[in-house]
């Protein structure tokens, strides 16, 4: 009789460990913890965020970081495994703090409350953070040429998907089955229209940032009602638009 050959198993396709792996590079050695080193790891950030402004992400190196941070570079190998690491928490560095405008917006939402104002607040914040803070528009740009910090920014952005429509869901105003691509398709609008707010100063007028938040306000209230004072208060469910079909 013919032998019985094992069935063969096909190879795991690698492309998910692969992006895994490629994040976990990007991570931290360490977190610093006495106040010298928080403070050696701030002038490193810094630094970067200078050095992008000057010489551009290619030009960039370990060496230069530590010469302008004014430590020596076994420093920066210290809490940092390579400069795309480096660049990846000054990255994080601006990012969080409009992660937190994010969910204040949405707080707003799930309670039922002045979602307009909200929108209107958390673009305020946003922008006057992206002005602040030194090295902003060179690590925008640099997430559009480095596939490290694209792999960061996809990550963020489907992490503030599944909130959103999270946040949408509650409210009763899209269904399950368009949830997700509501949010994905909102949230990839205002984050275009505030990078070009960044990158461009004729955009940074006033006048574009009204339109900005009147487009955000537009475009979520295809979704949303607003809400009276009295359903503000109570807390009560945001109520969906009447569909058009």
């Amino acid at each position: 009789m013919p032998s019985k050959s094992k069935p063969t198993r096909r190879p795991r396709p690698k492309v998910a460990a692969k992006g895994r792996q490629h994040l976990a590079e990007l991570e931290p050695r360490r977190a610093p913890v006495q106040k010298r080193a928080q403070l050696s790891v701030q002038r490193i950030l810094d630094a970067s965020g200078a050095l992008l402004d000057e010489v551009g992400l290619e030009r960039v190196t370990t060496e230069l970081i530590a010469k302008r941070a004014g430590v020596n570079v076994a420093t920066v190998y210290k809490y940092f495994p390579n400069k795309h690491a480096v660049l990846a928490e000054l990255y994080r560095t601006h990012y969080e703090p409009r992660l937190g405008h994010f969910n204040g917006v949405m707080a707003v939402v799930a309670a039922g409350g002045d979602w307009r104002q909200a929108i209107d607040e958390g673009l305020d914040l946003s922008t006057r953070d992206r002005h602040a803070r030194e090295g902003n528009l060179s690590i925008r740009l640099a997430v559009r040429s480095s596939p490290d910090l694209q792999r960061l920014e996809q990550k963020n952005l489907e992490h503030r998907t599944e909130v959103l429509a999270e946040v949408l869901l509650r409210a009763g105003a899209v269904r399950p089955a368009q949830a997700r691509a509501v949010a994905h398709c909102l949230l990839e609008v205002v984050a275009t229209l505030l990078d070009v707010w960044n990158m461009s100063p004729e955009a940074q007028a006033p006048a574009y940032l009204a339109e900005m938040k009147r487009i955000a306000k537009a475009l979520l209230g295809e979704y949303l009602r607003d809400q009276s004072p009295t359903a503000a208060a109570t807390g009560r469910r945001i109520a969906p638009r009447r569909s058009r079909n």
